[in-house]
């Protein structure tokens, strides 16, 4: 995440800002709570296609320009686990690694990035060392920035990083629709 300062506070407007953002959110997105209609909309999955934090990108919303529209989340993230599947929320991301994203709600609305190692062989990613060292073969990158929002009742409120597994998979359970890739 971008440092904000130790002691930031968000303004009055921040906090309704952010309010304004996830309910614009929630709205928008309530549509691909039945994940067929996310893949027919052209979100596809990324990296993996089963777990408890799929993000399923739609390409043609990460080249549109538009950074932050509730209406065309660049992605969005599902739990899809035991054969059912639940719409947890959008995630905004810019276009490029280094560009800075709009931050209506002050610190509430928080952007983030990753530090990723790309692998040649075998191809794929692997995640940064506690050093920040990479595997051999392997070139560090950061992502471009991202901020989640959730969709769904999380106990931290929309704009939290990321949930307890425990938490997500009974949500899911509770929650999901049947789905098989």
């Amino acid at each position: 995440m971008r440092p904000l300062g130790e002691d930031t506070a968000p303004t009055p407007a921040e906090i309704d800002a952010a309010a304004t953002l996830a309910a614009q959110t929630r709205v928008a997105v309530a549509k691909y709570a039945d994940i067929h209609a996310a893949i027919a909309a052209g979100y596809d999955a990324t990296l993996v296609n089963t777990g408890l934090r799929v993000h399923l990108e739609n390409k043609a919303y990460g080249r549109d320009g538009r950074i932050l529209d509730p209406t065309r989340p660049e992605m969005l993230m599902y739990a899809i686990d035991d054969g059912k599947a639940t719409l947890l929320g959008a995630v905004f991301q810019t276009p490029a690694a280094g560009v800075a994203a709009p931050t209506p709600g002050g610190p509430i609305t928080r952007w983030h990035a990753h530090d990723v190692c790309l692998t040649l062989l075998p191809p794929g990613f692997t995640v940064m060392s506690a050093y920040g060292t990479c595997p051999l073969f392997s070139v560090a990158v950061t992502t471009s920035e991202m901020m989640h929002i959730w969709t769904v009742d999380h106990p931290g409120g929309p704009y939290q990083d990321d949930a307890p597994d425990a938490w997500i998979r009974a949500y899911n359970e509770a929650n999901g629709v049947d789905f098989h890739w």
